[in-house]
């Protein structure tokens, strides 16, 4: 129901559909509405310098990076006191914070399926083996406060906030555009769908 959807101010409908739409939003009609969807996505993501101006990687004389650890020539910033083990992955437009740790098989900034803005990781960070947390798509960066934790195997989508002080169980999926407060405790094994919003110091 477009009426009860926060941040929605235009659509793109069908023509049996437009009609539908509130007077209030903007409307632009096509036949396959995701297809244009995509092509507005892509253009704007490919006009120079409208959502990133590249820089290269700078890399703090103090943080410890593994050999084989992945990391690009460009748009990654990595500060003081980070470690970065073996095999981690960290894709473009990524900042790891002071004293932030990526474990072995962790991979930050994962490609979203549409527009690649960035991803923010705060200060002493814990990213356990296997867990993947994906670039935002759409407004913003997918962002992980100070002093979070996140056990082996976690996926957090595109688009989320996680607050300081949380902690997330092994094996537990965070949707996309997901905010979850400061110190809370998310158990393993839990899906967090999309869209939702978990309050401060709550148990999952």
């Amino acid at each position: 129901d477009l009426t009860r959807r926060r941040g929605v101010s235009a659509v793109i409908a069908t023509p049996d559909l437009a009609c539908l739409v509130p007077d209030h939003m903007g409307l632009a009609v096509a036949a396959s509405p995701m297809e244009v969807h995509d092509a507005i996505h892509r253009h704007l993501a490919e006009t120079p310098d409208r959502l990133w101006t590249d820089f290269k990687t700078v890399i703090s004389p103090s943080a410890r990076v593994h050999s084989t650890a992945v990391i690009p020539d460009l748009n990654v910033r990595i500060l003081d006191g980070a470690e970065i083990m073996a095999l981690a992955v960290i894709g473009e437009r990524v900042v790891i914070g002071a004293e932030t740790r990526l474990h072995s098989h962790s991979s930050v900034g994962a490609e979203a399926y549409e527009i690649v803005r960035g991803t923010i990781l705060g200060r002493r960070c814990e990213v356990l083996s296997g867990t993947v947390i994906s670039s935002s798509a759409f407004a913003g960066s997918t962002q992980i406060g100070d002093h979070v934790v996140l056990d082996g195997n976690v996926t957090v989508s595109h688009d989320s906030v996680i607050g300081d002080g949380t902690r997330v169980g092994g094996g537990s999926w965070i949707g996309g555009r997901v905010s979850i407060g400061r110190d809370v405790s998310v158990g393993p094994g839990c899906v967090v769908g999309n869209g939702l919003r978990i309050g401060n110091g709550a148990k999952l």
